[in-house]
């Protein structure tokens, strides 16, 4: 036996070994500080005739490192929908002798065979890796690793199931459903893709006018989960005044995390505007093809009025469209139509638009042509 530092071999427990020719075992035993080293051995065998030397064997003072107690972990920052990232623990009982591998296995979804990804035909010691290949979004795949030593493989750690996923994307944006002077409700979808993993929860947020998302407060009162919400002024704590112009957004969250923000809604605490009054035929044009309609300015709406747009129909009683969009010019309260068809009657119709959109019609004015 060599000194397990590489020295030479010389002749060790004499007594208890030679001379008998019918031993077949030995047990050599060592100090403690002596663990970790690789001790080489021969055996030299004599008969009348002479001697022989056996091969030399090397054997590593040391156990099996200690089978790991947790199984690998989800690395959030490199999962997504197509790949897996898995960390796991470092070895600490090691057996006396330094780890030179880890082997990671995956089992995929809805099979039971076991798939070596690293680590046992070629040594690998970090304690990560990313599973790119036959991964399945939304599946849950199974891992286990090992620990190898000099003295041999330790025993598998427990199976961790871990989901080819990530955030969801961001739901669609919210919709104004109705408002009053002291109300407003919104609507809310589920996100098209949940990333792969359920949505557990919406967090519903609102925001002043001129807030960034750093600044938006988390609507604490909603559940969740349903398609609507409603912002009263009487809410305690109260997250609309009337009058007031806010932003509204919703994220989409899931076990990986929080979607982005969907856009946000910018609406108006305040009713429907009211029509606007006196509607009425200039009669400013002479000519049968031009006509002039005017109206009086709303005033006594909730919130500011952005302008007006007007409808009229083709003469025939037919549908009614869009001839002008003035919600950006409050100041215009009149609108000419031309080349209109001596003969025909022409029905006129306007609202008043707020930050929220279009308000109550006034009845038809008809005017002939």
């Amino acid at each position: 036996m060599d000194d397990g530092a590489g020295g030479t071999l010389i002749e060790t427990d004499t007594l208890a070994i030679k001379n008998k020719p019918y031993l077949r075992r030995f047990t050599k035993t060592f100090a403690t500080t002596e663990t970790g080293k690789s001790f080489r051995f021969r055996l030299q065998a004599f008969n009348n005739v002479g001697d022989v030397l056996s091969s030399i064997v090397s054997v590593v003072l040391a156990n099996k490192p200690a089978t790991p107690t947790t199984g690998p972990t989800l690395d959030s920052t490199n999962t997504n929908a197509f790949q897996i990232g898995v960390s796991w623990t470092a070895i600490t009982l090691t057996g006396g002798s330094a780890i030179t591998s880890y082997e990671l296995q995956i089992s995929l979804p809805d099979t039971s065979n076991w798939i070596s990804l690293i680590g046992y035909d070629r040594a690998y010691l970090d304690t990560s890796y990313i599973a790119i290949t036959n991964i399945t979004k939304g599946k849950d795949h199974r891992f286990r690793y090992r620990a190898q030593n000099a003295a041999g493989w330790s025993g598998f750690s427990p199976i961790s199931f871990i989901r080819a996923a990530t955030i969801p994307d961001s739901p669609a944006k919210p919709v104004l459903t109705s408002r009053t002077s002291t109300s407003i409700t919104i609507g809310m979808t589920q996100t098209l893709d949940d990333g792969g993993s359920p949505v557990i929860i919406n967090k519903l947020y609102i925001g002043g006018q001129n807030d960034a998302f750093s600044v938006f407060t988390l609507v604490a009162a909603y559940d969740g989960s349903s398609s609507s919400y409603i912002f009263n002024t009487t809410d305690v704590p109260a997250y609309i005044v009337t009058g007031s112009i806010y932003k509204i957004s919703y994220i989409a969250n899931n076990a990986f995390g929080d979607s982005a923000y969907a856009t946000e809604l910018t609406v108006g605490a305040g009713a429907i505007p009211p029509a606007p009054t006196n509607l009425v035929d200039t009669l400013a044009n002479t000519n049968p093809k031009i006509k002039t309609i005017k109206w009086d300015e709303v005033i006594s709406s909730d919130l500011p009025i952005l302008g007006y747009i007007v409808q009229m129909d083709d003469g025939l009683g037919g549908d009614y469209s869009t001839v002008y969009n003035g919600e950006t010019n409050p100041q215009v309260l009149t609108y000419t139509a031309s080349n209109l068809e001596p003969g025909r009657d022409y029905n006129f119709k306007v609202q008043a638009v707020d930050i929220n959109g279009p308000g109550t019609e006034t009845s038809p004015l008809t005017i002939s042509a």
